[in-house]
């Protein structure tokens, strides 16, 4: 009986150590690395990501001057203006080379003459925000600074001949503080040198200054 006990343990651990030898040979083909071969599928996919992802910003932006000029939401011109104008000012601090900066500052300039004026104001304050940077502005886009002066006279006129100018002066009052900040920043030098026609800047200013009182 003993003897029959012993030849059966023995058979089984002989069966152990074949397993365990064929479980240590399954580990070592596991451990195996497997080079990705150029040009499969998986490679391509991730190169596809990659150049997904670089030209992602670019579209998102599409999108977000889209929405300031054609959504019907006021809440989302809005929020792209917003979007708009964080954009900006982050490549004005970093001072990255960006071709089409000014015309998003453009596409924010126009909204100023919505008929919404909770919008314009919010557009207003946006600008006004921009103003922070108007070194970077005058050192990296020649002219863009006295094409916001512009603007903001131009939209400065058109509210001081409005019919309910109290409905307005809200958006009138951060207009003007927007464009105390950029003549101030700009200069008596740079606003004497910008010409609007027959006119320099600094003389369209004193004139929008003087329909306000």
């Amino acid at each position: 009986m003993v003897t029959d006990l012993l030849v059966i343990f023995a058979d089984d651990e002989s069966d152990s150590d074949d397993d365990d030898d064929d479980y240590d040979k399954d580990d070592d083909e596991d451990d195996e690395t497997i080079e990705p071969t150029p040009g499969t599928g998986s490679a391509s996919a991730g190169f596809d990501i990659m150049e997904g992802i670089s030209i992602l910003p670019e579209h998102v932006l599409n999108i977000v001057v889209r929405v300031c000029r054609r959504e019907g939401s006021a809440a989302a011109r809005c929020a792209g203006a917003c979007a708009l104008a964080a954009h900006i000012a982050h490549v004005l601090a970093t001072r990255a080379h960006c071709p089409r900066l000014p015309s998003y500052v453009s596409c924010l300039l126009q909204m100023l003459m919505v008929k919404n004026k909770n919008i314009a104001k919010v557009v207003s304050d946006a600008i006004l925000m921009l103003a922070d940077y108007t070194d970077q502005i005058v050192e990296l886009y020649p002219g863009l600074a006295g094409k916001i002066i512009k603007w903001i006279c131009a939209c400065l006129a058109e509210l001081s001949s409005s019919s309910g100018r109290d409905t307005v002066k809200p958006l009138a009052g951060s207009l003007l503080l927007c464009l105390a900040e950029y003549a101030v920043r700009c200069g008596p030098t740079l606003l004497m040198q910008e010409m609007d026609g027959n006119q320099s800047l600094l003389l369209m200013i004193f004139k929008v200054n003087e329909m306000q009182l």
